[in-house]
């Protein structure tokens, strides 16, 4: 597997500008040297990597490139828990404290009234800004999420290289997926007209796990999520999951879109658990991971073109067919 050292390691810190621009920079050269199309997409709050072109490609693969902040493991592994529930009551547990040393020294209600919001508007401002990455150390390994990912898009690009479906392609690097889905949510806006007509499939977290969660919205699966799940590989195992607002990956961006998100899962007593991420404890992938997804996503696609290419084919020899019998006629 090429690139893991440069992503999880020289790069492997994508929280800060400095060491986002670095990361850029060595995904142009990989782009340069594959003779791929590379461009930077900037809006306002996120600077997307696009390689190829994202209006006339028929798949896009994407991956988020941004890391968060460093997060203690037991936060890393239920955030969602913590998020919801035991952040809220902490909040509340030191306002009733901060209260209680107000009304024991005996404090103006002038003094309170000023004070207190602005004690709360401060923790609230710091609990959200380390939340979103824009406060506190940035976590410096970040194999799995989403190094991971990265390392999927890239192996595939090399893959293409030299294939004919190279230009069929487009490989997209989304920025600030940590601080709200922000980059996907700028791709999906600007380029809203050409993603009606493409398949979009989203890499988070797939390097570590024997089972890969397969997000998607709407009420059917799409045909390319059928195409993964037909792949017959004994280790690992798929499983199909409507996706809810509560799945927060990049793909709920694209929940308009034919779209499918691959996250890899570790089992334990039949539940999912999400481990090690955005903890300094997130140092290890396995690459047979990564070959099992470029491996299976190449055979699907190689499948579909072939596919396309036998009724293309079909549809003109049909088309030859009835001009041929108007003329004879």
């Amino acid at each position: 597997m090429k690139y893991k050292k440069e992503v999880c390691e020289v790069y492997g810190e994508r929280m800060r500008h400095k060491s986002k621009k670095k990361f850029r920079d060595f995904i142009y050269t990989v782009a340069k040297d594959l003779d791929y199309e590379y461009k930077i997409e900037s809006g306002i709050l996120a600077k997307n990597i696009v390689i190829g072109n994202p209006e006339t490609a028929e798949y896009i693969i994407r991956a988020h490139y941004d890391t968060p902040p460093r997060l203690p493991k037991f936060f890393g592994k239920h955030m969602l828990f913590h998020s919801l529930i035991s952040l809220p009551l902490m909040f509340l547990g030191f306002n009733f404290l901060l209260s209680q040393i107000f009304l024991f020294f005996n404090l103006p209600m002038k003094f309170i009234n000023v004070v207190f919001p602005l004690i709360n508007y401060l923790i609230c401002g710091g609990l959200v800004g380390y939340a979103l990455g824009l406060l506190g150390n940035a976590n410096k390994k970040n194999y799995n999420d989403n190094s991971s990912g990265i390392l999927g898009l890239l192996n595939l690009m090399e893959k293409y290289k030299s294939d004919e479906l190279k230009n069929k392609i487009c490989f997209v690097l989304t920025d600030n997926e940590e601080k709200g889905l922000l980059g996907a949510l700028y791709y999906s806006r600007k380029h809203k007209k050409a993603l009606k007509a493409q398949t979009i499939i989203n890499l988070d977290c797939i390097g570590n796990g024997d089972q890969f969660n397969l997000y998607y919205c709407g009420k059917n699966e799409p045909e390319i999520l059928k195409g993964i799940k037909e792949s017959k590989q004994e280790k690992y195992k798929f499983k199909s999951i409507k996706s809810g607002m509560l799945s927060m990956s990049d793909h709920i961006a694209f929940r308009k879109y034919n779209h499918v998100c691959l996250l890899s899962v570790e089992q334990k007593n039949n539940k999912s658990l999400y481990s090690q991420i955005h903890s300094i404890n997130d140092n290890n992938i396995n690459e047979n991971n990564i070959d099992f997804v470029v491996s299976t996503l190449n055979d699907v696609m190689q499948k579909e073109n072939k596919f396309y290419k036998k009724k293309k084919i079909a549809l003109i020899n049909k088309t030859e067919k009835v001009e041929e019998l108007c003329i004879n006629k």
